[in-house]
């Protein structure tokens, strides 16, 4: 989030501060918080909600109810607050709950897959490699590789 001081002609707005830790430590305002600071005794709130309407004209948002905070302040007295929500964007799709289990089920799947098919590698290793050994004994040797009478 970028700091921004915007001025008005006619005295409109004296500033405007998007102010980003006051929105982190608080958490309020999910995509802005803007404070209005020493503002025209003419300001009420539909011409706060009107002006913050007009600057995110356009905009998106994928946060929840009250994705704009807004306060107004004279000097160290607030005044008045409020949020406003942006609309929600169209082309944002979020994972469904069946999609999300899904994937988590596919992956044990996959895992335990994975875990399988090693068990039986090694196992036919093993059976290969015991067998291997027996065939190298003849009936003409015996264990300790000696050989045998007929």
């Amino acid at each position: 989030m970028q700091h921004y001081v915007l001025y008005a002609l006619h005295g409109v707005i004296h500033s405007l501060k998007v102010l980003e830790i006051i929105q982190v430590n608080l958490g309020i305002g999910k995509d802005a918080f803007l404070s209005f600071i020493n503002t025209s005794s003419r300001w009420n709130d539909s011409s706060v909600e009107g002006i913050i309407k007009y600057l995110f004209d356009g905009s998106t948002s994928d946060g929840s109810n009250g994705s704009i905070y807004y306060e107004i302040q004279n000097i160290d007295k607030l005044i008045k607050y409020g949020n406003i929500t942006l609309p929600k964007s169209p082309n944002k799709q979020q994972l469904s709950v069946i999609v999300i289990v899904g994937i988590v089920i596919g992956s044990v799947v996959f895992v335990i897959t994975t875990i399988v098919i090693i068990v039986i590698i090694v196992q036919c290793r093993k059976r290969k490699s015991k067998s291997g050994y027996l065939r190298n004994i003849s009936s003409f040797h015996d264990p300790l590789g000696s050989y045998r009478s007929l």
